[in-house]
């Protein structure tokens, strides 16, 4: 009876081998991204002012354009 326990056991365990080697992994792999590429450039306006206030735990960010005198925006 111990020589069919192990017989079981090594089948149970080939299986188990074989059932990893076989399954579909390549299926979760991704492909056509490069992450080497660059981002794109935003455009940075040169004209915009912003300020910034700091309450407890929040953080205002105001931007506004740069106001000239008699100019309308």
């Amino acid at each position: 009876m111990n020589t069919t326990f192990q017989q079981i056991i090594r089948e149970i365990l080939l299986l188990g081998i074989i059932a990893i080697l076989a399954s579909p992994l390549p299926i979760f792999a991704h492909g056509g991204e490069d992450h080497t590429e660059a981002k794109p450039q935003t455009n940075v306006k040169q004209n915009i002012e912003s300020r910034t206030a700091v309450a407890g735990d929040f953080e205002i960010l105001l931007k506004t354009p740069i106001l000239e005198p008699d100019k309308e925006i």
